[in-house]
């Protein structure tokens, strides 16, 4: 009996040193090659099995300077009453007469960024990445740096960055 409650006391503490109780994590964070002088972009998986966190911004070496980037679909500026008569919305969101989508695309820098207790945000090609601003150095396939992440709750917490052609 003695020996059960020593094994079990031993389970619950190496459950808690190993995030038992959950906390953020970071999953897949790769970026494309990119020659120095240029921008490059980040993409991760960021995980919250703990509290609601918020991410403020990040940091790495490799670029003159670092943001939170959304890409979302452009707002039509053109007057939709003009003299022809066009529907401008239907041409925006949807072909052109060779199939291609017409849709245009910016992105936002975003001053923070929610991650919900249980929830995860895909840093993905047209969504939210982490812009690398005036690369300092080429991202050569195959290589990795680090990038910091600065969150709310959790603090910073580096990520190791691996490039690759995707």
């Amino acid at each position: 009996m003695k020996r059960s409650l020593v094994v079990l006391a031993v389970a619950c503490l190496v459950l808690s040193a190993c995030g038992g109780s959950g906390g953020l994590a970071v999953q897949d964070a790769w970026a494309r090659p990119a020659s120095a002088d240029s921008n490059g972009a980040v993409y991760m998986l960021v995980s919250n099995g703990g509290a609601d966190d918020v991410l403020l911004g990040a940091s790495a070496d490799v670029a003159r300077a670092v943001e939170i980037h959304e890409t979302m679909a452009a707002e039509d500026e053109m007057d939709m009453d003009d003299e022809e008569g066009m529907d401008h919305s239907e041409h925006m969101s949807g072909s052109d007469d060779m199939g291609m989508d017409t849709d245009v695309m910016q992105m936002a820098p975003v001053d923070s960024l929610a991650i919900p207790s249980g929830d995860e945000v895909a840093f993905a090609p047209g969504g939210y990445h982490v812009m690398l601003i005036d690369l300092q150095m080429d991202l050569v396939e195959g290589e990795s740096s680090v990038v910091t992440l600065h969150f709310e709750q959790a603090g910073d917490i580096e990520v190791e960055v691996v490039v690759e052609q995707r």
